[in-house]
């Protein structure tokens, strides 16, 4: 398994953390 998921994973967070 490739680590894909985990950048998909980080780059929802920081959609999320940024949402107001």
């Amino acid at each position: 398994m490739s680590l894909s998921w985990h950048s998909e994973i980080v780059c929802w967070q920081v959609m999320l953390d940024r949402l107001p």
